[in-house]
C-alpha cells in the first residue's frame, strides 16, 4: 500500500522515480576536473566548420557535458566560428 502511495504521489508531482544512473567513472572524472586535480585535455585534429562548409585542422580543449560525452571545442582558423567535435563517452 505504501509503494502505491509513493508512486501515485510521484506522478502527481510530475517527477519520475527512476532515473538513469550515471557511470561512476563519469562522476569521478567530472569531480576531479572541478577540483582542478586533472590537467585540461586537448584535442588536435579535423573539425567540420558549418560556416565554411569544409573540414579544418584545429586544436582545442576537451570538455565533458552533463551526459558524460567528451566534446572538443575550438575556433575555426579561417572565419573564427566555434567548432565542436564529439569524441565519445568518458
Amino acid at each position: 500500500m505504501a509503494l502505491v502511495a509513493i508512486t501515485v504521489a510521484s506522478f502527481v508531482a510530475g517527477k519520475r522515480l527512476m532515473t538513469r544512473p550515471r557511470s561512476r567513472s563519469c562522476d569521478q572524472v567530472r569531480r576531479n576536473i572541478e577540483q582542478g586535480e586533472v590537467m585540461a585535455e586537448t584535442y588536435s585534429g579535423e573539425f567540420y566548420c558549418v560556416k565554411c562548409k569544409a573540414k579544418r585542422e584545429a586544436s582545442g580543449e576537451v570538455h565533458v557535458n552533463d551526459k558524460g560525452t567528451r566534446m572538443a571545442k575550438a575556433k575555426c582558423p579561417v572565419c573564427g566560428t566555434n567548432l565542436n567535435r564529439i569524441l565519445g563517452r568518458v
